[in-house]
């Protein structure tokens, strides 16, 4: 267990997150095999982002600029947040495409 001295630490919150979908991905790999549809287990806004690796707000499901969320975007899948994640640093995944590029979402273990 941490103490408060490292609860602001950037390493060691990057650490809690990828711990968090690393745990994830173990517990629910039994099911993969049936699993066909996640997102049903994904409730509220918050709980989104944190599934998905969004930075809060933007958008879990499309790739709609944050400043106009209404305005619509195309949905946003995994071939796209790979291919932004390869060729951009995580700076600019974070300030402009709401992706924390860091981190690897449990649901890349599932279909």
């Amino acid at each position: 267990m941490a103490d408060k001295e490292h609860s602001k630490d950037n390493v060691f919150q990057m650490f809690c997150r990828q711990l968090f979908h690393s745990s994830l991905s173990a517990i629910l790999s039994s099911l993969k095999p049936v699993m066909i549809n996640l997102g049903l287990y994904i409730a509220d806004y918050k709980e989104q982002l944190v599934l998905s690796c969004i930075v809060r707000h933007w958008c879990p499901k499309c790739i709609a600029v944050c400043t106009d969320l209404d305005g619509g975007g195309v949905y946003c899948s995994r071939k796209h947040n790979d291919f932004l994640i390869e060729g951009l640093s995580a700076d600019i995944l974070w300030d402009e495409y709401g992706l924390i590029g860091d981190l690897v979402p449990f649901t890349n273990d599932f279909p």
